[in-house]
C-alpha cells in the first residue's frame, strides 16, 4: 500500500536502500485528507533513499511522490518509478518521484509515472513535475523522464532531461542510472 504522513509513515535520521515496492496502492477514505502521499513515505526529513523502485497507484489531494510526498532535506539516489499519480485538489503538488523537494537532493534517477487532476485547476496553481511537483532550493543531476501524460513545462530544471522509453530502456542508461535490480517498472 502507498503510504500518507498524517496517520503513516514519516521518516526521520533514515536510509532506506533497494526497496522495490510493486503494485502499491492508496486512495485516501473516510476522514483522510490525502496530504502528504508517498509509495515508500509521506514526509521524510533527513532521509537518503537509495535504488529505490515504485510501481502502482497513489491518489490524494496534495504534495504527491511516487517515492515521496514530501522530502525535506533527504536524497533519492538511484530511484525510479512507475505510478499513475491522481491529485484530487485545485491546488496541487505532485511529481513522478517528489511531490515538494525542500533543500534535497535527487540524482541518477528517473521516472515514468503518469498524471491525472480531478479538479479544474489553472495552470499556476497546479504544480506537476516529471521528477518534482515543487522545487526549494533542491538539485537535481542525471535525472530521466518519458512524458507520458501532460506535465508543467516550467517544471524543467538543470539535471532533468526527457528522454524516450527506448533510450531509458536502453543498456547504456540502464548502466548510467546503476541499475540495482531488474525491477525497474517499464510498460
Amino acid at each position: 500500500a502507498g503510504i500518507k504522513s498524517e496517520d503513516g509513515l514519516t521518516t526521520r535520521n533514515a536510509v532506506i536502500k533497494n526497496l522495490n515496492m510493486l503494485q502499491i496502492s492508496y486512495t485516501p477514505s473516510g476522514n483522510e485528507k490525502g496530504n502528504m502521499v508517498g509509495g515508500i513515505a509521506g514526509m521524510a526529513v533527513d532521509t537518503t533513499f537509495d535504488g529505490c523502485v515504485v510501481q502502482g497507484a497513489i491518489s490524494g489531494r496534495t504534495q504527491l511522490g511516487a517515492i515521496v510526498g514530501y522530502a525535506y532535506n533527504s536524497n533519492l539516489y538511484n530511484c525510479g518509478s512507475n505510478v499513475a499519480i491522481t491529485t484530487n485538489n485545485i491546488h496541487a503538488w505532485a511529481g513522478g518521484l517528489v511531490g515538494y523537494a525542500a533543500h534535497s537532493d535527487i540524482r541518477n534517477s528517473y521516472s515514468v509515472s503518469t498524471f491525472t487532476n480531478n479538479q479544474v485547476a489553472l495552470p499556476e496553481y497546479l504544480n506537476i513535475g516529471a521528477i518534482a511537483g515543487y522545487v526549494v532550493d533542491s538539485t537535481f543531476d542525471h535525472c530521466f523522464y518519458v512524458a507520458r501524460s501532460e506535465i508543467n513545462s516550467s517544471k524543467d530544471y538543470t539535471g532533468v532531461t526527457q528522454t524516450t522509453m527506448t533510450t531509458l530502456k536502453s543498456d547504456d542508461m540502464l548502466h548510467a542510472l546503476r541499475d540495482y535490480s531488474d525491477a525497474y517498472g517499464f510498460e
